[in-house]
């Protein structure tokens, strides 16, 4: 299996949230929002708590590809 393929992102909205937003998973685990809240040049991300451990132990390089993956994802469905 290779690394990026252990990552999932799921695209919606929310009663939090004015915009889409991109969840994150990592093996089926909650990791991280993608919030494009403030436009999409000031996407933030909140880190979720690993509920196994302490830590998250992610591959780096298949991480960032994943974020950047979402970040395009939300602006091709962004809302005009």
């Amino acid at each position: 299996m290779s690394d990026i393929s252990r990552f999932r992102i799921s695209v919606g909205d929310d009663d939090l949230h004015e915009d889409l937003t991109a969840e994150i998973y990592f093996d089926e685990k909650f990791l991280a929002l993608v919030s494009q809240e403030n436009g999409l040049d000031k996407a933030e991300i909140e880190l979720q708590r690993c509920p196994d451990s302490d830590a998250w132990d992610l591959p780096l390089d298949a991480f960032l590809k994943v974020l950047e993956q979402a970040k395009y994802r939300l602006w091709e469905l962004r809302r005009q």
